[in-house]
C-alpha cells in the first residue's frame, strides 16, 4: 500500500514536467510544371504560447523559396538559403494556444519526402518542441482534369452500350 501511495504521488509530481507539446503542422503539397508549391498550417493545441516556428530540413539555395514565401498578414516569413531554414515568425501576433494559423506557403524546387520533414518551434518562455510535418499530395490540377474526363467518357461508353434482351 505505501508502494502504491508513494507512486501515485511521484507520477502526480512529474506529469507536469513531461507534458508534451501540441504543436502541429499540415500542410499540401501540389506538383506544378518542374516545382511544388506548398501550404501548411500552425496548429496549437496546448497551453503555451509560440514565437518562432521553423522547417530545418528545407534544401539549400533553392531559387524558388524566398521569392514566394508567405505567410497571415500578423506573421513575418524567411528563407535561409545557406542554412536551409524557413522560419515563421510573430510579429504582431503570437502562434497562442488553441488556435490555429496559416496559411503558410511557398514554392520549392525539392519535391515531397526530399526535405521539409520536420519542425521545430520556441515558446514565448523559451522551451522548444519539435516534430513531423504531416504533408498530403494533392493532386496535379491537369491530372484531376484528365481523370475526370476519362470517368465520363467510360461512363458514356457503358450507357451506349447495347442491351441484350431487352
Amino acid at each position: 500500500m505505501k508502494t502504491t501511495s508513494l507512486l501515485a504521488s511521484l507520477s502526480a509530481l512529474i506529469a507536469p514536467v513531461m507534458s508534451h507539446a501540441a504543436l502541429f503542422l499540415n500542410g499540401t503539397v501540389t506538383p506544378l510544371t518542374g516545382s511544388y508549391w506548398y501550404e501548411v498550417s500552425v496548429q496549437n493545441t496546448g497551453p503555451e504560447d509560440y514565437v518562432i516556428v521553423s522547417i530545418p530540413d528545407a534544401p539549400l539555395a533553392d531559387p524558388l523559396i524566398d521569392p514566394s514565401l508567405t505567410g497571415p498578414a500578423d506573421f513575418l516569413t524567411n528563407y535561409d538559403d545557406g542554412l536551409g531554414y524557413v522560419a515563421f515568425v510573430e510579429d504582431t501576433d503570437l502562434f497562442a494556444a488553441g488556435k490555429l494559423f496559416g496559411p503558410f506557403s511557398f514554392e520549392s524546387l525539392a519535391g515531397p519526402g526530399q526535405a521539409f520533414s520536420t519542425f521545430e518551434a520556441l515558446t514565448t518562455v523559451g522551451s522548444s518542441t519539435a516534430g513531423p510535418i504531416q504533408w498530403v499530395v494533392v493532386p496535379e490540377p491537369a491530372a484531376a482534369t484528365v481523370a475526370v474526363a476519362l470517368g465520363l467518357f467510360s461512363g458514356a461508353l457503358i450507357w451506349r452500350r447495347p442491351r441484350f434482351g431487352a
